[in-house]
């Protein structure tokens, strides 16, 4: 009787365990559209978020596992933490990397460029397309994180963002006698502001300048030069897109671009303590072609992320700002009287211990 409650567990364990090694493969490995799981697609428009990192020359997904040394410890597409731990004589770095979504700008004086152009749809046939270029502001923030230990830092690594314009796959829109659903692809990039706090000695993230072009790849891998292109320079926009077919085949509606960790990590010495904070607003210009059912309607401000900073580099950022003297010179001075204080009351746990040993002394020869 025993023996059969044991088999019927042991059969109930092995259905569950199966069950649930089955559910994760189905949700990990099989691709849409099998795998009804997924994101929940946004607003219309240009979306934006973290694709992966690229560790030793190698590309990794989000959702996949790293090399040795390496790991996530959040991984959503607008948020992700790195960990680096590869040298067992030193700490862990730790990076954040938050990606906002695009918000379309539209200034007061100003009106999208058009776009018009005729595509060959078949021999002798061709279509007009009239379209615009937008521009976008997208917000990305890296930091640091305070961890504790000896100093480690990122030193190479990749972060690569993808920029993808997704349009509702039911929703169509009126084209004159046809009904057909708006398309957009992303162009060009650029730096239109970025802001580096609390640097210290390891803050390089490249590029880090405003008005630095950022160079958009149909993959996650830097291949390819301008030359492959075959643009020239200072031809228009238009002209370059003219007469090439849909619009142009080398347009792709998601493009990625990589933000460069060269050296960047926590410094942390005796006296001072610095975590970095790389703030990028950077522009985004994209070709958009018929009109969007609903786009990103949010206007909720990006709120700069302060660094990291423990009680002490508080206190003495504080009192450098107070009374403007240099934090180096305030941290020392705070150390000089930490020690004054643990050299006093050394000498009071010294004294104390003479005394009680002389108290024992003179009470033992009384004996």
């Amino acid at each position: 009787m025993r023996r059969g409650r044991r088999a019927s567990v042991l059969a109930v364990v092995l259905t569950l365990f199966l069950s649930a090694a089955l559910a994760y493969a189905y949700v990990a490995y099989v691709p849409p559209p099998l795998n009804p799981f997924g994101m929940i697609p946004p607003f219309e428009g240009l979306n934006s978020g973290i694709e992966g990192v690229e560790v030793y020359g190698r590309f990794y997904r989000i959702d996949e596992g790293l090399p040795s040394g390496y790991r996530f410890l959040a991984n959503d597409p607008h948020t992700i933490i790195l960990e680096k731990d590869t040298n067992p004589f030193y700490g862990v770095a730790q990076v954040r990397v938050e990606v906002g979504e695009p918000r379309e700008v539209k200034g007061w004086f100003t009106q999208p460029q058009k776009i018009h152009y005729w595509v060959k749809a078949g021999e002798g046939e061709f279509v007009e397309v009239e379209g615009e270029v937008v521009e976008y502001e997208l917000h990305v923030t890296v930091s640091a994180i305070n961890t504790f230990g000896a100093d480690e830092w990122f030193s190479g690594e990749k972060i690569w963002i993808s920029l993808t314009s997704l349009t509702w796959n039911r929703a169509y829109q009126k084209r004159g006698a046809d009904y057909g659903q708006a398309w957009e692809a992303p162009l060009a990039a650029v730096i239109e502001s970025f802001e580096l706090r609390d640097g210290g000695e390891h803050y390089k993230v490249e590029p880090s300048l405003a008005g630095r072009w950022i160079t958009l790849y149909d993959s996650p891998s830097q291949v390819g030069t301008v030359s492959d292109l075959g643009i020239s320079l200072g031809r228009d926009l238009n002209s370059t897109l003219a007469g090439d077919p849909a619009p142009d085949t080398r347009i792709k509606r998601t493009a990625y671009f990589a933000l460069t960790l060269a050296d960047f990590g926590v410094t942390d010495h005796l006296v001072q303590m610095n975590a970095p904070v790389a703030d990028y607003v950077i522009k985004v210009y994209a070709l958009r072609i018929g009109k969007f059912t609903y786009t990103n309607p949010d206007n909720t401000p990006w709120e700069p992320r302060p660094p990291e900073q423990d009680w002490l580099d508080q206190l003495i950022d504080f009192m450098s700002k107070t009374f403007g003297i240099p934090a180096a010179i305030i941290g020392w001075g705070l150390v000089g009287v930490i020690l004054f204080l643990l050299f006093m009351l050394a000498m009071i746990i010294v004294v104390a211990v003479a005394v009680r040993l002389g108290v024992g002394v003179r009470g033992g020869g009384r004996g």
